[in-house]
């Protein structure tokens, strides 16, 4: 009886156990199952930048037009007309003249041989997510922070510059502010063609993925316009060849009537969306003869009658840029890449457009796109070249060393919004190097190193985009360091 009551519980014992393992295992699957449905994944970067300024030529800046031109029209009334705009104009940014009665506002004075150096450190984080859920349909997003060390204190813009505020900020109640960079889902008809659409993936393109050692992240190159779009795409493959189409209209927002559209200086009123389209072609090839894959995009970008609320200042703009790449040439780690881009920039209006200023307007100076003329086009180019080398053995196995070249002409249209340097290399009217190094450790840390040179010849007085173009004599150097992980 003895016996046979042991081996009933060495049976059962055996049995609960295969259930348990049947069980666990069950649950590997069903966790299995949602791990294909869903993946998260990120980047988090830490980062010290140490920057140095030097200005040897004077310019001014507007930082805020209406100010100036109020500030204007009180000085002409104070100094009885033409004696008051003569000493208004005399006068440097934020200067009190006549008396005290008036301050020149709206503008800022930058100094002959003025000087500036700064070091500070950044932190990036980005949160990635997939999901599949059929094999028609996928939906990728990010969600992104960017902010310096601790902040003790701030001026300027930001509305929590509170001092002492970056101390609690996610860790105490206060509003629910997120960063959502990316956000868009692909839906392929009938297998080909592929229709897009949300917050679209368009920064951080080409070059800028060779710096820091990682895949190209944006599908838009820097060249072709660096900036967050919201739209719809259509892509269709044809084996080597991509060709897609992006329908990514600009709104004009009236946050007080979510009817009514804005108005113009004039009165009028603004069309609440504005059409921008961008045509692509890329080619990619992993069997080639000189190189372990090229890659070539060439992209047009249309943006017509971009309005600016309370003015009646619009623009028209039409750039074409071209990016390619070897990879691995000739089987040395040596890799190229260049790109260029052309823009025809049309002007209509200017900023100072209040029919109230017409009694200083001949003292107000013309602040058109690239212009200091109202209803004119600009055309301008810009291009560059990158060079970079892959040790693949010995003490530096794993890293990579670089260099880059890049020059924008005094007429180009240079945007980019997506940028994390002190300075942005390609939005430099004149001549910037960049010398760069990364290591990829093993388990997946990366450092980084950079220096950047550049060296501004043109500035225009408003967003760097408005306003006569003025001859300055600006460089800007900055040496960098970050660590990265991928998880």
């Amino acid at each position: 009886m003895k016996k046979i009551a042991i081996a009933g519980l060495s049976a059962l014992m055996m049995t609960q156990g295969h259930a348990q393992s049947l069980e666990e295992r069950v649950e590997a699957l069903e966790y299995q199952g949602y791990e294909n449905f869903f993946k998260v994944s990120g980047s988090m970067e830490m980062r010290f930048d140490f920057v140095s300024r030097d200005n040897k030529d004077s310019y001014t800046t507007f930082s805020d037009p209406n100010a100036y031109a109020k500030a204007l029209a009180t000085a002409a009334a104070v100094g009885g007309g033409a004696a008051g705009i003569s000493a208004f104009q005399a006068a440097e940014c934020g200067e009190t003249i006549l008396s005290g009665a008036v301050t020149k506002e709206g503008c800022s004075t930058v100094g002959d041989d003025q000087q500036d150096n700064s070091r500070f450190g950044r932190l990036f984080l980005n949160l990635d997510v997939e999901s599949n859920p059929t094999n028609k349909l996928s939906f990728y997003g990010r969600l992104s922070m960017a902010k310096y060390i601790t902040t003790l204190t701030s001026q300027g813009s930001d509305p929590n510059s509170g001092a002492f505020s970056d101390l609690s900020a996610g860790a105490n109640a206060s509003d629910a502010s997120l960063w959502v960079e990316r956000a868009f889902a692909n839906y392929k008809v009938n297998d080909d063609p592929t229709f897009t659409f949300g917050r679209l993936p368009t920064i951080d393109g080409a070059p800028m993925h060779h710096h820091k050692a990682q895949p190209m992240a944006g599908n838009y190159p820097i060249l072709a316009f660096s900036g967050i779009f919201d739209g719809m795409a259509l892509t269709q493959n044809f084996g080597k060849h991509t060709a897609r189409v992006v329908y990514s209209p600009l709104s004009t927002v009236n946050f007080s009537d979510s009817i009514s559209a804005q108005s113009d200086a004039a009165g009028d009123k603004l069309s609440r969306m504005e059409d921008a389209y961008a045509l692509m072609y890329e080619y990619s090839d992993g069997d080639v003869g000189f190189a372990r894959k090229v890659n070539v995009i060439a992209m047009h970008n249309s943006i017509g009658n971009l309005p600016i609320t309370g003015t009646d200042l619009k623009m028209n703009l039409q750039r074409t840029s071209l990016y390619a790449e070897a990879l691995d040439v000739a089987d040395t780690g040596v890799t190229l890449a260049v790109h260029g881009m052309t823009s025809t920039t049309e002007s209509e209006g200017q900023v100072f457009s209040d029919p109230a200023l017409a009694g200083v307007s001949a003292a107000l100076p013309t602040l058109g796109w690239l212009s200091g003329e109202e209803d004119d086009k600009t055309t301008g180019t810009a291009y560059g070249i990158l060079a970079k080398y892959r040790f693949s053995n010995g003490f530096l196995k794993g890293s990579s060393i670089g260099g880059e070249y890049f020059h924008g002409s005094e007429g180009a249209f240079l945007y980019d919004a997506g940028n994390n340097d002190p300075v942005s290399m390609y939005t430099t009217y004149g001549d910037a190097y960049r010398v760069f190094y990364n290591k990829t450790f093993e388990g997946g840390l990366k450092w980084n190193v950079q220096y950047m040179s550049q060296q501004q010849d043109y500035i225009r007085p408003y967003v760097g985009l408005i306003g006569e173009a003025a001859e300055v004599d600006r460089k800007t150097d900055f040496v960098s360091t970050s660590f990265i992980v991928n998880f």
